[in-house]
């Protein structure tokens, strides 16, 4: 009874071994004189409700692009300005100085539209298209921006390519 596997085995409880879920259940009541339920889990029921999207306003796709404008800018303000100590980095530091300026320009030409309450979908579309195209050249200069660093971080002084 005291060797391993025993119901009474060296620090081990009294044990008496159920081959299935009914049979500890019927063990359990047995000795406890009340049945407990096995636990199930429920599915989880979706509680986000999908709502049918409103078009946005003018002024609120304004503003969602005038926001981009400045944060998109600011980068490639900071990504020309790193590369331009680089030696070998070609003109990706001054067309990214140029973009962080026409995205300046942009978001000004936004601000005075907004401002004045133009309600001109031509010339606020006219912004959104110079923005998109721009951020589409920016997201592409940044993968060439990081790839670029990445070399010369890892080049020596004396490094020939």
């Amino acid at each position: 009874m005291t060797v391993e596997g025993g119901p009474l085995q060296a620090s081990a409880l009294p044990a008496a071994p159920a081959a299935t879920a009914e049979g500890g259940k019927n063990l359990q009541e047995a000795v406890y004189k009340s049945a407990v339920k096995p636990t199930t889990k429920k599915p989880k029921k979706d509680t986000t409700a999908t709502e049918p999207a409103e078009p946005k306003t003018l002024d609120e796709r304004a503003s969602e692009k005038m926001e981009e404008c400045l944060k998109k800018g600011a980068d490639g303000r900071k990504f020309g300005v790193s590369l331009e100590s680089l030696e070998y980095s070609g003109d990706l530091a001054s067309k990214m100085l140029e973009f962080s300026k026409k995205m300046e320009t942009v978001y000004k030409k936004l601000q005075e539209l907004r401002s004045s309450g133009s309600t001109d979908e031509a010339q606020y579309e006219k912004m959104f298209s110079i923005i998109d195209s721009k951020l589409e050249w920016f997201t592409k200069a940044e993968a060439l921006h990081v790839q670029t660093t990445q070399v010369f971080k890892n080049m020596s002084p004396l490094t020939v390519i």
